[in-house]
């Protein structure tokens, strides 16, 4: 049977966890941003939870859609 480097075998594990952690530090989704304020960003994400009413036509769903980017620039 074969001996493992134990130096090696820690060597591996603990590039990866390396490697992890960098994904996990990483404030940036996979999706592109929809709108940037300095550094700040605004993804669809973010626009997800935003609520339009049914009876809405595309036009006013546009339009309350940009206004609610406004603001969210503004503040």
């Amino acid at each position: 049977m074969r001996k493992i480097n134990i130096k090696y075998l820690f060597s591996l594990i603990f590039a990866l966890l390396v490697i992890q952690s960098c994904k996990l530090f990483s404030s940036k989704p996979d999706s592109e941003p929809i709108a940037k304020v300095h550094d700040v960003y605004l993804y669809e994400e973010d626009l997800a939870k935003f609520y339009f009413p049914k009876s809405l036509s595309e036009k006013d769903s546009v339009a309350l859609l940009t206004e609610y980017i406004d603001n969210w620039a503004t503040q």
